[in-house]
């Protein structure tokens, strides 16, 4: 359902003053399914300095929260807490690999909980450096050289490097979740379906397979490493490399 009532866009005034000083303003895109969206932050101060708000639905009900028994609000408190330390992962994971040229920063996070329209729940705010992502570049037309998808190469094998060093697969690498920044240097960002891998074992059992356009063969059988993300990668350079085209766009691959 998508009534709008339920929706992040109606329940944005209810964030307030995020971050203190920080003011929430445009939309800047928006995930599928609308579970998850991304604005435009200006601070109260200087609105020249800007950042990005993630916003991210994390628990939602239809109802009135004073119409549930007691032992429904009980259930739905452990929802929205079970829920929270699952989206904390994000946080420690961007945490973990700041300081890279080549990755997203991460600046702060808090959650909130609201009631609008048809609805109440919890929502994840993540506030982090404001960046125009890669499939922004491609919609406007934009057609890169062979130096530029070589950089975007680079430096993504470069942000993987770090990622895969401590362990860590990002599982959905996409133009979507490459960012440029204002010097030139691309980022990998988005770190919503990413896992730690065991340090005793290359391979990882779990249902996160990102986007299926994207992801590797082995990635829909849960059993698959870190070449993954090599595989997801090399997609988005051909992507590049072929006029905005996908190898398997035209076929049954995805489903």
């Amino acid at each position: 359902r998508e009534e709008k009532g339920m929706s992040i866009d109606s329940r944005r005034h209810q964030y307030g003053t995020v971050f203190e000083h920080w003011h929430i303003q445009n939309k800047l895109g928006q995930g599928s399914g609308g579970k998850s969206a991304v604005y435009l932050l200006t601070h109260a101060n200087t609105e020249n300095v800007q950042s990005a708000l993630k916003v991210v639905s994390l628990v939602e009900e239809y109802g009135n929260p004073n119409d549930l028994t007691p032992q429904r609000l009980a259930e739905y408190r452990q929802n929205c807490e079970e829920h929270s330390q699952r989206a904390q992962q994000e946080v420690l994971l961007m945490n973990q690999l700041q300081g890279n040229s080549h990755i997203v920063d991460y600046l702060d996070h808090t959650f909130v909980d609201w009631t609008d329209g048809d609805g109440f729940g919890r929502d994840m705010l993540i506030r982090m450096e404001k960046l125009e992502d890669l499939r922004s570049k491609l919609r406007s037309g934009r057609q890169y050289t062979r130096e530029e998808i070589i950089r975007v190469g680079m430096h993504i094998c470069d942000a993987l490097s770090l990622c895969h060093s401590k362990g860590i697969l990002h599982r959905d690498i996409k133009p979507e979740n490459i960012f440029i920044s204002d010097d030139g240097d691309y980022k990998l960002g988005d770190f919503g379906v990413s896992r730690i891998l065991s340090s005793t074992s290359v391979a990882l059992a779990s249902t996160g397979i990102g986007t299926p356009a994207y992801s590797a063969p082995e990635q829909f059988t849960g059993k698959y490493d870190r070449r993954v993300d090599i595989y997801s990668l090399g997609l988005v350079l051909y992507e590049l490399c072929n006029h905005n085209k996908l190898p398997f766009a035209t076929s049954s691959y995805a489903r």
